[in-house]
């Protein structure tokens, strides 16, 4: 936790302890005057004060949640039965295109007016009648330009910008996210719910464009999230059916049609991340300005008593986009495995400037997040271009180098981050050394050499830079045994393969066990202890039946002299300690 938010608690919880002290000493006040009456009077109390602090998402009124859900649905049901019915009328040819359209109009506007008639005692069913007027707007005007056609582009695209306007302002004037969410959700899925197999992909386009646009700037002067994961979902799934549809299911693309793809894939960007990164910035420094839903009190002023921090959904978003963007880009350009690589580098490169601004901003936190989505980018732009040696070196240097700004930044998404990347090469190691195991000479190759360096890094540099003694010792512990490993594969394909790595693991035993003594104490030489026994174990139970007899005596003899040596020094020493 940073200082900032730290001293943000501390305040908070001043302020609550305040407020606990007053109210205990005007109950004892009121202990004293009236006994009687004072629980009761204090419950009033605490009742009126839940009831100032408290707000709901949904302003209810006198209606009760599954009423609304049944308001909810049923609107739901009925704009989908709309769309249906001006389906089936024209595969079964009942009505002329106008009379359709006018019939479409006139429903629409009969939820719409019967919306702006009711009362603020029936505000959930205000709004969903208005909502639903405004989604079968727009139902009704892109059938008319799409399916019907008796309308030309130059009439039904400024009715149905009127229709945006008219629903977003509406949701700014009610106050409600309710309204935006129906007439994003409605407008974007509008061609889908009417498609017949052909259309034009740029005014697809155009029109979601202009939906995101809209619907952006009520998100940023209002904060809704429930709007922003409208604007997500839906902006996304507009650009799928757009690539599935256009680049994948024909083979006549053009290039217009593809640019015009890419350019909604960044305008659904813009309108998701980049929105939410940019208002959490204003809602930071500005909180009165640009105030989040929940810092609202009922009476929609501004809680004293908060402050603002970004929300989960920002922080989703700041990876979540990325991800999204790179099969869109490989669908609509048909990237290879190297395009998608370098999509992930300009994302990396994207987070990695969000981290500096973010940091100047201070927002730590957001700053934070947007380094993660630069170093997981990172990674996989590496893995997508490279493959082999080449990889296992570039993530193996990134381990490093990510460990090490971890260190210096304190930061705690770059501290798991790196140890995710590092868990993630040693498991490749541990599969490579299991593929090439019998292999001629393979860990005195340039491969080997270069695992070798990582498990040095890893045991010897890494833990420098690690604060917890405990994650340190895991640390050194595994890079202890993957560099046995890479000894047993050094040497055991050699003649008399399996007396060598004996004698390599022998000598980095004592070495251990000497370098224990000398300087680096008890857990070096309690390394090197484990390591004799284990190279004990191996004498009897693989060496013994292996070797040749002259081995089997040189081994046994040889060990069996060092460890004498080694034995009395060790008692020796222990003496000495006691003494001082």
């Amino acid at each position: 936790m940073s200082d900032q938010n730290k001293d943000d608690l501390q305040a908070r919880i001043d302020r609550l302890e305040q407020k606990v002290e007053a109210l205990e000493q005007r109950l004892e006040r009121q202990n004293h005057q009236n006994p009687v009456s004072s629980i009761a009077e204090s419950t009033k109390e605490q009742t009126v004060d839940e009831s100032v602090f408290r707000k709901s998402s949904w302003k209810t009124g006198d209606f009760q949640p599954g009423e609304q859900w049944l308001n909810r649905i049923g609107i739901g049901l009925l704009l989908i039965g709309i769309a249906f019915l001006f389906k089936y009328s024209i595969d079964q040819g009942w009505l002329i295109p106008p009379l359709r359209s006018a019939i479409g109009l006139g429903i629409g506007l009969v939820l719409f007016v019967s919306g702006m008639q009711m009362r603020k005692e029936v505000t959930p069913m205000k709004q969903i009648m208005l909502g639903g007027g405004i989604a079968t707007f727009y139902i009704t005007g892109f059938a008319t330009f799409q399916l019907y056609s008796f309308l030309p582009g130059l009439i039904i695209w400024p009715f149905m910008i009127v229709v945006t306007l008219l629903s977003l302002s509406l949701s700014l004037q009610q106050d409600e996210a309710i309204l935006s969410v129906i007439g994003t959700l409605g407008a974007l899925g509008t061609p889908f719910m009417l498609y017949t197999g052909s259309g034009s992909v740029v005014m697809l386009i155009f029109y979601t464009a202009l939906v995101l646009a809209a619907t952006s700037i009520v998100y940023l002067f209002k904060g809704w999230t429930a709007l922003l994961w409208s604007i997500t979902v839906g902006g996304f799934v507009v650009m799928c059916v757009g690539v599935v549809n256009t680049v994948l299911g024909t083979d006549g693309t053009t290039l217009t049609e593809q640019w015009a793809l890419m350019i909604g894939t960044g305008i659904w960007v813009i309108s998701s991340w980049f929105l939410a990164t940019g208002r959490a910035v204003l809602s930071t420094h500005s909180p009165a300005k640009w105030p989040d839903s929940a810092m609202l009190l009922e009476n929609d002023s501004l809680d004293p008593n908060t402050t603002y921090n970004p929300t989960s959904t920002v922080h989703i978003l700041v990876f979540l986009v990325p991800l999204l963007v790179i099969p869109l880009t490989l669908g609509i350009w048909n990237l290879s495995m190297t395009g998608a690589g370098d999509t992930a580098f300009v994302f990396a490169g994207i987070g990695a400037l969000g981290y500096v601004a973010l940091q100047k901003e201070d927002i730590p936190a957001l700053a934070s997040t947007h380094i993660f989505m630069a170093l997981v980018m990172l990674t996989i732009g590496f893995v997508l271009l490279l493959e082999g040696n080449v990889l296992f070196t570039v993530l193996a240097g990134e381990a490093v180098a990510l460990r090490y700004i971890a260190y210096q930044t304190n930061d705690e998404k770059v501290d798991i981050s790196a140890h995710i990347l590092f868990g993630i090469v040693v498991l490749w190691l541990i599969n490579i050394m299991q593929l090439t195991l019998g292999s001629s000479s393979t860990a005195l190759s340039l491969d080997g050499f270069t695992q070798l360096a990582f498990i040095a890094a890893g045991g010897l540099l890494l833990p420098l830079w690690l604060e917890k003694s405990d994650i340190r010792l895991v640390y050194k512990v595994l890079c202890h045994m993957l560099f046995l490993a890479w000894i047993f594969l050094a040497v055991s394909t050699l003649e008399n393969g399996q007396a060598w790595v004996t004698v390599s693991w022998g000598a980095y035993g004592v070495s251990l066990l000497v370098l224990g003594f000398i300087q680096y104490g008890r857990r070096i030489r309690l390394a090197g202890m484990t390591t004799i026994f284990l190279v004990v174990g191996k004498l009897f139970l693989v060496d013994l039946s292996q070797l040749q007899a002259i081995w089997r005596i040189l081994l046994f003899m040889g060990f069996g002299a060092i460890f004498l040596f080694l034995g009395y020094y060790w008692q020796q020493k222990s003496r000495e300690e006691i003494r001082k």
